[in-house]
């Protein structure tokens, strides 16, 4: 794993899923793993995801970490000022916006950072 930070100061990680299929592009990036967002309130935001998205939870979480999604796209949803794993930095809701593949065409809008995630039909 690799930890690094983006010019808006998320922290972001380089890692590999050894639970996914090798594919042809083995060697690249294939794809954005998670999402981490810091918000206000875990639950509300989780259940806003799920419903928004119409993915389940990945995991256990918990009301100030929770996972939403699969092995290959998920947010990492936890309490703003909660440390991000390893670093002893509080998360804090910072702008991001996401485009993503998803079932039907969608915009969800968290006021947090704020963070806007556009589902666009996939494959």
């Amino acid at each position: 794993m690799l930890y690094f930070t983006d010019p808006c100061g998320n922290i972001l990680e380089l890692i590999a899923r050894h639970t996914l299929p090798r594919s042809q592009h083995a060697g690249l990036l294939v794809n954005v793993s998670e999402v981490g967002v810091a918000v206000p309130n875990v639950l509300d935001t989780v259940e806003r995801l799920r419903s928004a998205l119409s993915v389940g939870g990945y995991g256990e979480g918990s009301a100030s970490f929770s996972p939403v999604g699969t092995h290959t796209g998920l947010f990492i949803v936890v309490q703003a000022g909660r440390p991000w794993f390893p670093t002893a930095q509080a998360a804090v809701s910072l702008p991001v916006s996401i485009v993503a593949q998803t079932p039907r065409s969608i915009t969800v809008t968290l006021p947090a950072g704020p963070v806007q995630i556009t589902g666009v039909i996939g494959p």
